[in-house]
């Protein structure tokens, strides 16, 4: 088996999805220039429409993720620990319930990938 750093494992399993299926997409922030390597190529391989650079605003896109997988995409989520908190109604109160309201008739298929990469002067994350 070869051997390979976490990271680009990470980052070959993303590329092997999206070549499988393409109804699987990537939405984050700063993802476009792959700042902690998981994204790495995505953009020159898949183009804008499925490597998607999001604004700041966590609880907005991770909706948008359970939006897309109500009709079928498959959306592959990146953010950063500290922000999974702002997205959290999203998460407890929508996504985690959607299928019990709707009789088992919806399925979710969204991966929340949180990456906890902190160096020096990052106090505020």
């Amino acid at each position: 088996m070869a051997q390979t750093v976490f990271i680009e494992a990470i980052n070959q399993a993303i590329i092997e999805e999206m070549k499988r299926d393409e109804s699987v997409f990537i939405m984050g922030e700063d993802i476009r220039r792959s700042v902690y390597g998981a994204t790495a190529n995505l953009l020159s391989e898949f183009g804008e429409k499925r490597v998607l650079d999001t604004p700041l605003s966590e609880n907005g896109f991770f909706g948008a993720a359970i939006g897309a997988s109500l009709v079928g995409m498959r959306p592959i989520v990146e953010t950063l620990t500290s922000f999974m908190w702002v997205g959290m109604d999203q998460l407890i109160s929508q996504a985690a319930k959607m299928r019990y309201m709707f009789g088992g008739q919806a399925t979710l298929p969204v991966v929340y990938r949180a990456s906890m990469f902190y160096g020096g002067g990052s106090a505020a994350h």
